[in-house]
């Protein structure tokens, strides 16, 4: 899962293998799997024009999370190439909502729930996660795969 912290923003890119099942990225402080978890899940929409559109929500359990009021994701490159969905997108390091993980100032955690049925059905198993928390404010870029 590359990413990349640089000028106030935090850049994801995701690819997954199935556009018929939704993907995520969750962020959280704690280490456990679903707790308080910020979540960001790509959605392929059926249409050609606009193929997949990334949410923002939150969690606090293994429940479909509730949207964020505000959607700060920068949703900057997709495409879907034989069944196969990629995505890049932005959200600012600073929170705009409570839900949301201050990634200026906390490390975090980061989660990786995918594999469910339609746009927002629990996943089929439990979401994978980084053995250590990630302080992207240390870095003024930083650029990782996990």
């Amino acid at each position: 899962m590359p990413f990349q912290a640089h000028s106030g923003l935090m850049t994801w890119s995701k690819v997954y293998s199935s556009v018929t099942r939704w993907a995520g990225i969750g962020l959280s402080t704690s280490e456990s799997r679903m707790s308080n978890l910020d979540f960001y899940r790509v959605n392929h929409d059926g249409t050609a024009e606009n193929p997949l559109q990334v949410v923002d929500g939150w969690t606090n359990s293994y429940v479909n999370p509730t949207l964020d009021t505000e959607q700060n994701l920068n949703l900057t490159y997709q495409s879907v190439t034989n069944g196969v969905g990629t995505v890049v997108f932005t959200r600012p390091l600073n929170a705009t909502e409570a839900s949301d993980i201050d990634l200026s100032s906390q490390c975090a955690y980061i989660k990786y729930p995918w594999s469910g049925g339609g746009t927002g059905a629990q996943h089929d198993r439990s979401p994978d996660k980084s053995s250590i928390a990630y302080c992207f404010y240390l870095c003024s870029t930083t650029d990782t795969s996990t």
